[in-house]
């Protein structure tokens, strides 16, 4: 069978986290196992200095803000998180790279300089080329469009290959394991009714064909709404790809497309909910998957609230819905899974599920800081492994790798 190219090589949790509050990004490392994160340790890529010449501040608009992706054959560590810097009005697109397996990192540099910038994600290709993508727009609001920039010397230097679109919302980005680039958005039609489309390239970003609608039935109607980041793409090992966004209630349904037409919705919660659903994240291995969310109890009227799961055996045809995380509540109010910015916020190795998220100081969770949350049977049972004491900032962002497979590049000399 052939595996998606983000499928981890080994089971090791490789995490990049985003501290707004103290202005750093730190990179770990830890072995996942059914009783939690073992070995944890992680180094910082970046510490602000407030005496530099640029004043780099990693910030936060809540919809993706930290993308991480990992090569299997070498130590390339590749990062993309927002910034804003000081006198600048603008947000910026900050890529970091380490070839050590994340001890060390390089400075940062700005790869992009826009009015609005929101969900950032970063792949690689097998070649070696990375690509990033990321939902911006212009002072003049006018536009709203998907910019992808492509690196073909490992990060060392970019170049943009695509704008696709105007009038987009959000965005995602996949590679499969041919190198067929897909990049998904949202956007409402003629009639209003708002859906996902995707893009595709195969040559690396020279030339897309689309978009095309990967929502026959559009999961938003006439007069609906998709404020939030509302949407999440995964491929599977068949190339198929997976689209989990929000419908027109606020809650998250499922839909695929193979390339020629796309099928669903599934629904993958009941209607009990009484609150919106934010951040729908998922992940699979062969025919499973598991969904995320976060969301008010059923039929709860106190602000309080809980992460919710649902699992598909079957590529996403059938669901066994709405099961919690945990019984009791984790959240008051508007504390928020800062967990679901990252891309993506979960992942399935072999048989062990993990979820990672952030709890606040304005949580019920104790003490704060990340979470990761495991389950080694199918999603029946979950332990959850407090990651780090030292993280215990108000606003923290983590993101799991993602990963390929880089060939490395040869030169070879006719010797006389």
């Amino acid at each position: 069978m052939t595996l998606p190219k983000s499928t981890p090589p080994d089971n090791i949790l490789r995490l990049a986290i985003k501290d707004e509050w103290d202005c750093v990004v730190w990179y770990g490392e830890g072995e996942l196992t059914s009783g939690g994160i073992s070995g944890w340790q992680k180094w910082s890529t970046y510490e602000v200095d407030w005496g530099a010449e640029d004043v780099w501040m990693p910030s936060q608009n809540n919809e993706g803000d930290v993308s991480l992706c990992a090569s299997k054959s070498s130590g390339d560590r590749h990062l993309i998180w927002l910034s804003l810097k000081v006198d600048s009005d603008f947000w910026y697109v900050m890529y970091q790279k380490s070839t050590d397996g994340g001890v060390t990192w390089s400075n940062p540099v700005a790869l992009a300089e826009e009015y609005y910038i929101s969900c950032l994600r970063i792949q690689g290709a097998s070649n070696g080329y990375l690509f990033v993508s990321y939902f911006m727009y212009q002072d003049d609001l006018d536009d709203e469009w998907v910019r992808v920039l492509r690196s073909t010397d490992r990060g060392s230097t970019w170049t943009q290959v695509a704008d696709l679109g105007a009038e987009w919302e959000r965005q995602d980005l996949q590679i499969d394991s041919n190198d067929r680039i897909y990049v998904t958005a949202m956007k409402a039609d003629d009639n209003d009714n708002i859906g996902c489309w995707t893009w595709y390239s195969d040559d690396y970003g020279s030339s897309w064909q689309g978009p095309y609608n990967l929502t026959p039935l559009p999961p938003v109607e006439e007069g609906g709404d998709i404020d939030g980041w509302s949407m999440k793409t995964e491929l599977d090992s068949q190339g198929i790809l997976h689209v989990i966004c929000k419908s027109d209630d606020r809650l998250p349904v499922h839909y695929n497309w193979n390339g020629v037409e796309g099928e669903g919705p599934h629904q993958i919660h009941t209607k009990e909910f009484s609150f919106f659903s934010h951040v729908p994240t998922f992940t699979l291995d062969g025919d499973e998957i598991f969904a995320f969310w976060f969301d008010q109890a059923p039929h709860d009227e106190s602000d309080v609230h809980k992460v919710w799961y649902s699992h598909s055996p079957d590529r996403g045809v059938t669901w066994d819905v709405n099961h919690a995380l945990e019984e009791e509540a984790l959240w008051n109010d508007w504390g928020l899974v800062e967990g679901d910015q990252g891309s993506p916020a979960c992942l399935f190795y072999s048989d062990l599920v993990c979820y990672i998220m952030s709890a606040s100081d304005t949580d019920l969770k104790d003490p704060t800081g990340i979470y990761a949350y495991i389950s080694d049977d199918g999603g029946s049972t979950w332990i959850d492994s407090h990651l780090d004491s030292d993280l215990d900032s108000e606003w923290l962002q983590p993101a799991v790798a993602t990963y390929f497979t880089s060939q490395q590049a040869c030169t070879y000399f006719l010797l006389a």
